[in-house]
Formats: C-alpha cells, structure tokens, sequence
C-alpha cells in the first residue's frame, strides 16, 4: 500500500539523501506519515535532493537554468532562479511555468534581442511619447514578466499620449474632455474616474461609468423615464434614510449599481414592515436569542449587507457558517470540516485504521464523516480494552459464560464499531437475559448445563433461550428450524 511503502521510504531516508536540511524534513515526514499531506512532503523530500544532485527531472528549462553562468547573467538573476527552484521543490507547477518565462525574457532582452511581439510595437512606434511620465511606463512595458500586462501598459501609454495630445479617437471619452453637454453636480469626479480607465484600458468599467454620466445627467435635465428611475418613484419607503437611499440610486455610477442600490432599498423596507421574504434571513431577526457564539454581532452585520445588496451566494455561506458556528458553541463537532480536524489531532494504533482515515477524508464521504470517524474511535476503545459504555465494558470484561456467548460477543462488538447503537443494544439485552437464564438454570441445579440436550432432537447441546419466559431448552440448529415455522 501506498502508506507502507511512505514508511519503508522513510526507514531509509538517511541513506537517501544528502541535502542540506534533510534531517528535519525526515522528522516532519514521520510525523505526517498517515495524513494526507505526507505525499506533498515527500515529493518535496524528493526534488531537493534533485536540486542538489543537480539532477532535475523531467525538465530541461530548469536545469538550463541552475546550469546558468553568473556571470553573464542579468542583474537579478540570482533571485530569480532561488523563486524558481523553490516553485519546483514546492510542486507550483503553473507559477514555475511563469517564473521559467519571465527568466526566458530576461535573458532576451539582456542580450539586446527585441523580437518580443509588444517591444517590436513599442519600438515602431512612429511618433515619440512626450508626456509625463512615459519613461517610467516604458520600463514597466519592458520589464513586465506577463506579456499580457505588458500589452496592456503599451495600450495605456497611447491613451495617455492622445490625451496628451488632446487627440482622443474614443467617442465617449471625447465627450467627456468637451464637458460642454454635462453640468450634474459631481461630474468632475466622474470624469476624472472615467479618463483614469480609459488610460489604464479597463474597456468594462469604463463602458459602465460612460453609461453611468450619461443617466447622471438625464436625471439632471429632469428626464426619469429610465426604468430603474421609474420603479423608485413608483415605491413607497417609510424606513430611516430612504431619502439618501433614493439619492444613490439615482447618483449610481453604472445601472447595475443603480439595480442594487434600489433592491437594498425594497429590502430595508421589507425589514422596517417586518415582511421579510428570506427564509434564512427571517430566522435570523426574528430568533436573535438563538445565536450566543462569539463574534455573532459582527456576522449579523456583514449578513445585512449582503442581504440588502443583493449577494445572494455570499449571504447564503455566512448564513450556514453561522449555524455552524452556533452548533460549535453549543458543543456540536458534527460538520465535516471539525471532523477533519479532529481527526488529525486523534492519535490511532489499530489495526487498518490508516485505511479508515482515508474513507474519513473521501469528499464522497461528507454527509457520513461524523458516524465514519466515530467508528475510528469506538474500534481504538476496543483496540485498548476500554470503553465508556456501560454494556461493552462488561463485555469487555467477559463477564458472560453462557454457551455461545463469545459468538454473540463477537457480533455485538461488530455492531458497536459500526454505530448501529439500536441494535446493538437489543442485542446486549438479549445477552443479559441469556446469562440470567444460564445462572437460574445453575442455581437451581436443574439438570447439568454442560451436557443438557435439545428438547427437539435430544442431541445436541441446549445453547438458545426463549425470550421473555427464560427457558434454555434448544440448539442452534434446531432454534433455526424453529424460528423459520410458521406453526
């Protein structure tokens, strides 16, 4: 198994590897060996070694890399190749990946080759940038690892340069530098906010915020048959601070703020009428004294808000974490998460119990994680002869000695570990009788119980009682016949 052969690795981890440091991974690797993170810490075990083996495997750029001569690298490639190493030992494959290219085009661009696609365009480009700052922009367009960003940057330095130059070909931002047509109070905020995501060539935003200055000033001009304009004026609101409420919408920088700003509104109302539609949320203000846990006040603070403006997924989270938090506080470790965690504090010997753990950890598992590792628990009381219950600890003891008992022993022990409590314990009690009709049998002398006969087939040794009269008179055979006629 895959546990077995952790342990044998680490039997022989001192004639293994050499590294500097491998000591106390070796001590960590033993201590996680049966958890789920001792595959991580072997595999980084196992790629330090390879580092100072310089024996990398499965990937040739790396190697080149740590190959590299110092000196005829470029400033800070020493850095950069420690960030690199460590995303290998780490298992960061798609952060290596990047960091790999980023040194590629270093090194590139230290050797005087332009060939990148977005340092070709800045290159052609035909008219110099003059205004402020565009030096500092040129660098970061050169020295940016993510060629995205840095395509980015250079879109942004032509913006600058056309506002610059008071040459903007984007319609809706040329409006906007015209002012002429905007004289709402706050437009030279807006404007200001839309000329910044113009420069920086966030083309969403900038839509919502163009979108958001032209309704501005609509709603100036006194046009408000926009329908989000209409539905606020068709509503009534009694709740405190309506009034700057309705303000916002109407000031909103985009129309889905505007959306949100007005369901906020019809959602406080809700809560000033006491008609609250959420189910969640109506159990929560309606039932106050139901949460006690610390840190509650704060909760119920960040749930309002997500509940008035409209975080439906969000507000449903925090409202389950709550319940969570609240079973906690009241001595309920049932959720999964809490059973992991317990899990990894519980120390275990059984026999398979590291096969138990891993049905534990199995997301499949979740809804049965508590019952799983209860069983874990109840098989290490049996595994050290101890136990809580009354029932098994008798049995433990082996205070029965009526024939068959170690059978019934054995099938009870069976349905404890598996938490099946109902019938464990009907089958308890039919122990308990059992031995009080083998003792009374003793007691009164009637006959010799260790050569008693069936009273069916006079053979076979007497081993069932009738339950309730008491009466030990059958063998095993001749009790199964007998129970299966219907006479």
């Amino acid at each position: 198994s895959e546990a077995s052969s952790q342990k044998s690795l680490v039997a022989n981890t001192s004639t293994n590897y050499t590294y500097s440091g491998w000591e106390d991974d070796r001590a960590l690797l033993q201590k996680s060996l049966d958890s789920k993170d001792a595959h991580s810490i072997l595999q980084r075990v196992d790629r330090k070694q390879q580092v100072h083996d310089l024996t990398i495997i499965g990937n040739d750029d790396l190697r080149r890399v740590i190959d590299e001569d110092l000196s005829q690298a470029y400033s800070g490639f020493s850095e950069d190749k420690k960030e690199a190493i460590d995303y290998y030992v780490q298992g960061y494959d798609a952060s290596l990946k990047r960091a790999l290219e980023g040194i590629a085009y270093k090194k590139k661009l230290h050797s005087g080759d332009r060939s990148d696609l977005v340092l070709r365009d800045l290159d052609a480009v035909e008219k110099p940038f003059s205004y402020a700052g565009w030096e500092d922009d040129k660098e970061a367009v050169e020295n940016d690892l993510h060629r995205k960003t840095a395509r980015r940057l250079l879109t942004s330095m032509a913006r600058k340069q056309q506002l610059h130059d008071g040459t903007c070909e984007h319609d809706g931002i040329q409006k906007v530098l015209d002012e002429e047509s905007f004289t709402y109070q706050g437009f030279e905020d807006d404007k200001v906010e839309a000329i910044q995501l113009f420069s920086e060539g966030y083309e969403v935003a900038l839509k919502r915020v163009l979108e958001g200055i032209d309704q501005k000033q609509r709603i100036h001009n006194g046009d408000r048959s926009d329908d989000i304009i209409t539905e606020l004026d068709k509503l009534k609101f009694k709740y405190k601070e309506w009034k700057n409420d309705k303000r916002k919408v109407e000031n909103a920088v985009d129309r889905k703020s505007a959306m949100r700003l007005l369901l906020a509104m019809k959602r406080k109302q809700m809560r000033h009428s006491g008609t609250i539609d959420h189910q969640g949320m109506n159990r929560l203000l309606t039932n106050d004294e139901s949460f006690s846990y610390d840190g509650y006040a704060q909760d119920k603070k960040e749930a309002l808000r997500l509940f008035y403006e409209g975080y439906e997924l969000l507000l449903n989270r925090l409202l389950s974490k709550m319940e969570e938090k609240q079973k906690v506080y009241m001595g309920d470790r049932s959720s999964y998460d809490l059973v992991l965690a317990d899990l990894n504090i519980t120390k275990f010997t059984y026999d398979n119990w590291s096969e138990d753990s891993v049905e534990v950890r199995d997301r499949n598992n979740k809804d049965k994680g508590q019952k799983l590792f209860l069983s874990m628990k109840r098989k290490q009381q049996l595994h050290e002869n101890k136990c809580s219950h009354p029932g098994i600890s008798k049995l433990l003891e082996s205070k029965f000695d009526y024939p068959g008992w170690d059978k019934d022993k054995e099938s009870t022990l069976v349905l404890y570990t598996r938490c099946h409590d109902v019938a464990c314990q009907r089958q308890l009690d039919a122990m308990n009788q059992k031995q009080r009709t083998f003792d009374e049998h003793k007691i009164s002398g009637i006959g010799n119980t260790d050569t008693d006969c069936c009273v069916i087939c006079l053979e076979h040794q007497v081993q069932f009682t009738f339950v309730p009269c008491g009466h030990l008179c059958l063998c095993p055979d001749c009790a199964t016949k007998w129970q299966g006629d219907d006479n």
